[in-house]
């Protein structure tokens, strides 16, 4: 399923769980790649911010100071990059490593698409800094990326118990059936949980989550929930005790996201376990 793991890094905390989870899901699917990838970010080397603070400051001519910031953000990248070394060595992984400069995001996606799998902190070196409890970058790339997104906290814990979220949509299966595939190879259980304003049509999906998953041949427990899906999710999430949260990308059209808010963004944002999000 996954034979190679993209980690971006910015040396963050999140970023070091991020590791953690990558060397884990390595050693689970075996001979596995960790390929960690740290980007020079251009829009700081020549945005207008740092050109105009140079001059308010008096550090004189942008192009004086430039290539000692650039030199200190790649020493930056590469200690980040050396995090991830350090850790699947200490895991037994292969490790490959990338230092690139350019824009953080296309960065990402530019890489993922040479991967199976990227996974990354919900925020980076700023997190304390945030008003919002998930980074622009990472959702960027779960909204572009083709491939499945892990999601991390910032801390690691081995997953031991998954809630997949079912509606019925195409992206939903595609996450199902990506977690009937990892829960085989982690050796746990499943719950699926599905909300709808119709106990009918929630009891459906569920049923249809419940006869796909079984087919695994793993353990699957089913929940339908009438309502709100976000508030669904989260609860079962608690109930259930479930520390990995599977799910469809960002279902609904980008304008009926922006009027009402998506569930994906809105569980991203609360959710404290990782969260591996899948789009079609």
């Amino acid at each position: 399923m996954f034979k190679r793991i993209l980690v971006p890094t910015d040396g963050s905390d999140y970023s070091s769980a991020a590791f953690d989870y990558a060397v884990f899901l390595a050693n689970s699917f075996e001979n596995a790649l960790v390929c960690g990838l740290s980007v020079v970010d251009v829009k700081t080397l020549a945005g207008p911010l740092l050109h105009d603070l140079g001059v308010s400051i008096g550090l004189g001519p942008f192009d004086t100071y430039q290539p000692k910031v650039r030199k200190m953000l790649q020493k930056r990248a590469e200690e980040a990059i050396g995090v991830g070394r350090e850790k699947c060595e200490a895991g037994g992984v292969e490790f490959e490593s990338h230092t690139v400069d350019g824009i953080v995001s296309r960065e990402i996606l530019h890489r993922a698409d040479g991967c199976d799998l990227v996974v990354m902190g919900k925020l980076g070196e700023h997190a304390d800094w945030r008003s919002s409890l998930f980074g622009h970058t990472v959702e960027t790339v779960v909204r572009a990326s083709r491939h499945p997104v892990l999601v991390t906290p910032q801390e690691f814990c081995e997953p031991t118990r998954a809630l997949i979220a079912y509606d019925g949509s195409t992206h939903s299966y595609d996450a199902m059936h990506g977690a009937g595939e990892l829960a085989v190879k982690l050796k746990i259980p499943l719950v699926a949980v599905s909300a709808n304003p119709s106990q009918e049509k929630a009891k459906e999906h569920c049923l249809a989550a419940e006869k796909y998953l079984s087919r695994f041949g793993v353990e699957v427990k089913s929940v339908a929930r009438d309502g709100d899906a976000e508030e669904a999710i989260l609860t079962v999430l608690d109930e259930e005790n479930c520390n990995l949260l599977i799910m469809g990308a960002y279902g609904h059209s980008r304008i009926r996201e922006l009027i009402l808010g998506s569930t994906t963004e809105q569980v991203m944002r609360q959710a404290k376990c990782p969260i591996l999000l899948h789009r079609s």
